[in-house]
């Protein structure tokens, strides 16, 4: 939880899927072309092999299971999932919008682009929508003001990968979004810029999320998703208690009227 739940949210009955070299924590991401300094990472093959120097085409198949929530997203039994890891809990927001920042990169960059090598992750919320109905594995990873999921298919360097592939593309529209490191600094060799997955939510309502990502078509090429440290959250309001009589967590009964102001940074 310190290294990824922040202000405004409670957090229970914590789960994981997946190999425990798929999951880690990182740090000195400010000293590479990243843009995120601390937080989670989740990926496809073994976490201590991400630090490692760009261009080398990192590829662990372990030989993990599917994550039958992504396979449900490709919708093609043609491509399943490998080497899939799920972090997944219940929370409980104290405001309206949830958010927290994110990076997804690959080693399927740039080679990959446009194939069925689309290495897939989601972030699946299921609960009541504020709009009506409920949330049922609602993916809120998506391409900022669209409904298309972040891929490598959909966030790339805007033109078809060196193998020649093109009939997969869904876009090629947002490479404003994509970060080429295929001869820079360790981390993956393409990456996105960092995002932000928001959703509107009830307060003190129990969600549920789970963050997932998995190989497609085969287990080689390794892809992974970093969580910024302390960014899943919401806005909840701050308390002001201004009385002699009373301090910010108690009111003294039978001294004096007591003035408490409730703010909130996004009204």
């Amino acid at each position: 939880e310190d290294y990824l739940i922040g202000p405004g949210i409670t957090v229970s009955n914590v789960t994981y899927r997946g190999q425990l070299s798929q999951f880690g924590f990182f740090s000195n991401g400010n000293n590479t072309a990243l843009g995120m300094n601390e937080g989670i990472i989740l990926c496809t093959g073994n976490a201590t092999q991400i630090a490692q120097s760009a261009g080398s085409n990192m590829s662990s198949s372990i030989g993990g299971n599917g994550v039958p929530e992504l396979d449900a997203i490709i919708n093609n039994p043609s491509y399943d999932t490998n080497d899939g890891a799920v972090l997944e809990f219940d929370f409980i927001p104290k405001d309206t919008m949830l958010s927290f920042y994110y990076i997804f990169g690959s080693e399927e960059y740039p080679e990959y682009v446009c194939s069925s090598f689309n290495d897939i992750f989601a972030f699946l919320i299921s609960g009541i929508n504020p709009y009506g109905g409920m949330y049922v594995d609602e993916n809120i990873a998506l391409i900022p003001g669209t409904s298309l999921p972040v891929t490598i298919n959909s966030v790339n360097g805007g033109e078809v990968g060196d193998n020649g592939y093109l009939s997969n593309c869904t876009s090629l529209d947002y490479s404003y979004l994509y970060i080429d490191n295929s001869s820079q600094q360790p981390v993956f060799d393409g990456f996105t810029i960092p995002l932000v997955a928001i959703v509107k939510v009830i307060p003190c309502q129990t969600y549920h999320i789970k963050l997932c990502i998995a190989d497609v078509s085969d287990g080689d090429y390794d892809s992974g998703v970093f969580l910024k440290r302390n960014s899943f959250m919401t806005n909840q309001p701050s308390l002001n208690i201004a009385s002699p009589y009373a301090s910010q967590d108690t009111i003294y009964e039978g001294c004096a009227p007591v003035e408490i102001t409730i703010s909130h940074p996004d009204p």
